[in-house]
């Protein structure tokens, strides 16, 4: 039975791992210093140290007393300092916390600017983040993150999954529990966020852990909005048919480009607004502006193909229309034929 979701009006988004891809990208922040500093170390379990350690086991030692309260950048930063001198690395400050600031710099998954854009038509959309506000702020400004409001541990006074964090957000956003859906794909968030009244979607992200540490993806039964697979943020949009809330056809779109991988190396790009001659909106630009980024970081994409759906690729002036005689007709093969043959002569 589909749950009774007409009182939802605003989404809190979890942000690490459910919109963006820390871990591919501060890998790769990791793995360029070391290299700079000569270091033979797995960028990959640096980082798996830097956040679960430094991040999740700071956030710890700071509820059960061991640590006063501190800002994730704060947090990174001990972490980070411990595990440069375990490397014996010695490097500037500067560089240092320019390194630590590798957590503003975090791509967006390839669908979450495009489905965020597409949620905040119909709720107020933010984050509900254990990241500090200037983090959140900086992340959604590199990465062209949407978001109508950014609420974060640093304004609820408590890290989740503490029931503060959740309660407090509600009220700053001027909601009771049960209008706030909370949105992420760790399970324990969302069980936390329900025991506080709010209702819960659950996002699995399967690649965001890494290979290892593998990620339970079946999700729990009490979930409003669940899935088995792979959603992208924008097919989140289906909120809007479960709340009840009239639709449009714009807004039912789930998202302007569609990606389909495909064997051999190649991902096909689909840009989809047939009805519009695909001509590029701002969702799509966002969408398409992420494309470059996310294949370059998939080491299983060799080739990026961008079509469109319809009867024009793209719309803009003359760019990529169908060919057409001077009297309007569309052209026959001969013709196109001897279009070509004429300008080969040329």
């Amino acid at each position: 039975m589909t749950a009774d979701l007409s009182q939802v009006r605003a989404l809190t988004f979890d942000v690490f791992g459910t919109v963006v891809d820390w871990r591919s990208s501060v890998s790769a922040e990791v793995a360029s210093f070391l290299k700079r500093h000569g270091v033979d170390a797995d960028a990959g379990m640096f980082t798996d140290r830097w956040r679960r350690e430094g991040y999740a086991g700071g956030m710890r030692m700071v509820r059960d007393g061991e640590l006063p309260f501190q800002t994730a950048d704060q947090l990174h930063r001990r972490m980070l300092d411990i595990l440069l001198a375990e490397l014996g690395i010695e490097a500037e400050d500067s560089e240092v916390t320019e390194l630590n600031r590798a957590w503003h710099r975090l791509h967006p998954w390839v669908d979450s600017p495009g489905g965020l854009q597409r949620l905040r038509s119909r709720f107020v959309v933010s984050t509900l983040s254990n990241g500090n506000v200037d983090l959140l702020v900086n992340m959604a400004k590199f990465g062209g993150l949407p978001w109508d409001c950014v609420l974060s541990a640093e304004l609820t006074g408590a890290f989740k999954p503490e029931p503060q964090c959740y309660q407090r957000a509600a009220e700053l956003l001027g909601c009771s529990s049960d209008q706030v859906m909370m949105v992420a794909a760790h399970q324990g968030d969302l069980l936390a966020a329900a025991r506080t009244g709010m209702r819960t979607a659950f996002v699995p992200r399967p690649d965001e852990a890494g290979p290892n540490f593998p990620v339970d993806l079946t999700p729990d039964s009490s979930f409003d909005i669940r899935r088995n697979r792979l959603p992208r943020l924008g097919r989140a949009a289906g909120l809007l048919a479960a709340t009840g809330v009239p639709d449009d056809p714009e807004s039912r779109r789930l998202h302007d480009v569609d990606i389909d991988k495909r064997s051999g190396g190649v991902t096909v790009a689909t840009l989809n607004r047939p009805e519009k001659l695909n001509a590029v909106n701002s969702a799509m630009h966002r969408e398409l502006s992420t494309l470059p980024v996310d294949a370059n970081r998939d080491p299983e994409v060799r080739v990026l193909v961008l079509t469109g759906a319809g009867s024009r690729v793209l719309r803009r002036r003359r760019l990529l229309r169908q060919p057409r005689r001077t009297d309007g007709r569309p052209l026959s093969e001969s013709d196109e034929r001897g279009a070509a043959d004429r300008r080969q002569l040329a």
